[in-house]
C-alpha cells in the first residue's frame, strides 16, 4: 500500500513537473508569435494616413476640382470688346456688342488622377495652367468667316460670345486661318483692281468705236487701238490674278473648315508657361433680325501658371518618406492603399467571417489566454502532491526533481510568460488594435504566476525535506538489519 501511494506521489511530481515545461513551451511559442515582424507600425501609419485621405478627398473631389478650376479662370480673362475691335476688313459688315456679352473665360488645365499630382497641388504656392485667348488673332480670324458666313445678309451683326473649346488644333492649322483673312483681303483687292481696268478697257473701246465711226486718221485709230490692247492685256491678267486668288481663297476657306470640323478635344494643355497651344474658339452671333450665327474658327492661346489654393490635407509626410512612395506615387489611393496592404506580415492577414475578421490578430489577441489554465493546473497539481506523501515509506527519497530552480522558476513562470503577452500586445498595438485580452491576461499571469512559483517552492522545498529525511534509515531498521 506504501509503495502505491509513493507511487502516486512521485507520478503527481512528474505530472508538476511537465505542466512546467508545457508552461516553458507556450511561452516561447507565444513570445515567437508576439514578436513585432517587419515594419508594421510603419506601413499601419501609412495606411491610416492614406485611408484618411481618401476618404477626406474621394467624397469631394469633384468640389475641390470645381473651386480650383473656379479660382483659376478667374484670372486671365479676355474682354470681348478686344476681340470686337480686331474684327474688320474690307466687306466684312460692323459687328457691335451684346451689352451683357461676358469676357472669354480661359481654359483650365487640372489633373488629379494619381497621388503625386494631388500631392503637389497641397505644396505651397501651388498653381495650374491657364490657357487665354490672343484677342487680335481671334478677331481677325473671324472677320473673314462672318464676311463669308454674311455675304447675303445686310446690316450690322451683334457678337453675344466667345469661347474656348478643348478642341486642340496644330500651329498650321492658326496660320491657314489667318492667311485665309489675308487672301480673302488680297481678293477684295483684286476685285477692285480688275474693276478699274475692265472700266478702262471699256472706255478705249468705246473710244476706238467712236472715232472708227466719226472717221478719224488711221494713226489716231492705229494709237487709240493700241491703248485698248494694252488696257485689254491689263484686264486679263487682272482677271486672272483674280481668279488665282478667288481659287486659293475657297481651297483655304475648305480646308480650315475641315481642320476645325475634325478637331479632337483633349484633357490637358500647355505643360509649361509659353508653350503653343492652338483651341478651336465658338463664336455666336445675331444679325439685324435676331438669327443666331455660330462660327468656330482656329484660335491660338497663352499658356501660363495661376496660383490656386492650397489643397489641405493631401501632404502625405508620413507616406512620401517611405521607399514605396515611388511605387505608388503614380496610382490613386485605392490602389495604393491595396499596394501597402501587401506589405504587413502575417499578423495582418485575415479572413472576413461576416462582421468578424478571423487571422493573425487572432492569433496573438488570444494566444495568451492558453497561460491561464496552465498555471492554474501547475498550482493545483503542485498542492495535491503533499496529500499523497507517505514519511515512512523508505522510497521517499526518490522522488523526482521538480522545476529549474527558483530563479529560473520565477523566468519560467512568470517573466517570459509576461513579455509574451506584452510583446502580442504590442503588435496589436502596431495594428491599431486594442489589445484588451492580453491586457487582461498580463495581470492574470502576473497573479498566477506569482501563486505557481510559491506553490512551486513549497514543493520543491517539500521534496528537499523528504529526501534529507531518507538519507539514512532509522536506527530499528538497522537493528533490524
Amino acid at each position: 500500500m506504501a509503495r502505491k501511494v509513493l507511487g502516486s506521489v512521485k507520478q503527481r511530481i512528474e505530472a508538476v513537473q511537465r505542466v512546467y515545461w508545457a508552461v516553458l513551451g507556450l511561452s516561447l511559442v507565444v513570445i515567437a508569435l508576439g514578436l513585432p515582424l517587419g515594419n508594421d507600425g510603419e506601413t499601419m501609419a501609412v495606411l491610416d494616413e492614406l485611408t484618411a485621405f481618401g476618404s477626406a478627398f474621394e467624397g469631394n473631389r469633384a468640389e475641390i476640382e470645381q473651386s480650383l478650376l473656379k479660382h483659376a479662370k478667374g484670372t486671365g480673362a479676355v474682354a470681348l470688346a478686344d476681340v470686337q475691335k480686331a474684327i474688320g476688313g474690307d466687306g466684312v459688315p460692323r459687328v457691335t456688342l451684346d451689352a451683357a456679352a461676358p469676357a472669354i473665360e480661359p481654359l483650365a488645365a487640372i489633373d488629379l488622377s494619381t497621388l503625386s499630382k494631388i500631392q503637389a497641388l497641397s505644396e505651397p504656392d501651388p498653381s495650374l495652367m491657364i490657357g487665354s485667348a490672343r484677342a487680335v488673332e481671334t478677331g481677325e480670324a473671324l472677320a473673314w468667316r462672318i464676311a463669308r458666313a454674311t455675304a447675303d445678309a445686310k446690316g450690322p451683326v451683334t457678337l453675344e460670345t466667345v469661347t474656348l473649346t478643348r478642341k486642340a488644333l496644330s500651329e498650321d492649322d492658326v496660320k491657314r486661318e489667318l492667311e485665309t483673312a489675308t487672301t480673302r483681303n488680297q481678293l477684295r483687292a483684286a476685285d477692285k483692281t480688275l474693276l478699274a481696268k475692265q472700266t478702262a478697257h471699256q472706255k478705249l473701246a468705246d473710244l476706238y468705236e467712236s472715232r472708227r465711226k466719226w472717221r478719224a486718221t488711221w494713226k489716231v485709230l492705229q494709237r487709240t487701238a493700241e491703248e485698248r490692247d494694252e488696257a485689254k492685256a491689263a484686264m486679263d491678267a487682272a482677271q486672272t490674278a483674280r481668279d488665282a486668288l478667288a481659287a486659293r481663297y475657297e481651297q483655304l476657306a475648305k480646308e480650315a473648315d475641315a481642320a476645325v470640323a475634325k478637331a479632337v478635344a483633349v484633357k490637358t494643355f500647355g505643360a509649361a508657361s509659353g508653350d503653343k497651344h492652338f483651341v478651336v474658339a465658338h463664336a455666336v452671333l445675331k444679325d439685324r433680325d435676331s438669327k443666331a450665327i455660330e462660327l468656330d474658327v482656329a484660335a491660338p492661346i497663352d499658356v501660363r501658371p495661376v496660383n490656386v489654393p492650397r489643397i489641405t490635407g493631401a501632404e502625405l509626410p508620413v507616406t512620401r518618406v517611405t521607399p514605396l512612395w515611388k511605387e505608388i506615387e503614380g496610382g490613386t489611393s485605392a490602389a495604393a492603399i491595396e499596394r501597402v496592404s501587401k506589405e504587413f506580415s502575417w499578423h495582418y492577414a485575415y479572413v472576413q467571417a461576416g462582421p468578424i475578421k478571423l487571422g493573425g490578430m487572432t492569433v496573438i489577441q488570444f494566444a495568451p489566454v492558453a497561460f491561464l489554465p496552465l498555471l492554474l493546473v501547475l498550482i493545483r497539481r503542485s498542492r495535491r502532491v503533499a496529500s499523497g506523501y507517505n514519511p515512512f515509506d523508505r522510497d521517499a527519497g526518490s522522488l523526482p526533481r521538480v522545476g529549474l530552480g527558483t530563479a529560473l522558476n520565477m523566468v519560467v513562470l512568470i517573466l517570459l510568460p509576461f513579455v509574451g503577452t506584452v510583446l502580442c500586445g504590442v503588435s496589436l498595438v502596431q495594428l491599431r488594435q486594442v489589445p484588451m485580452i492580453p491586457m487582461l491576461c498580463a495581470i492574470g499571469i502576473l497573479w498566477l504566476g506569482i501563486t505557481a512559483h510559491i506553490s512551486l517552492r513549497d514543493l520543491v522545498d517539500l521534496r528537499d525535506a523528504v529526501r534529507q529525511s531518507h538519507s539514512a534509515p532509522p536506527p530499528a531498521e538497522k537493528a533490524a538489519r
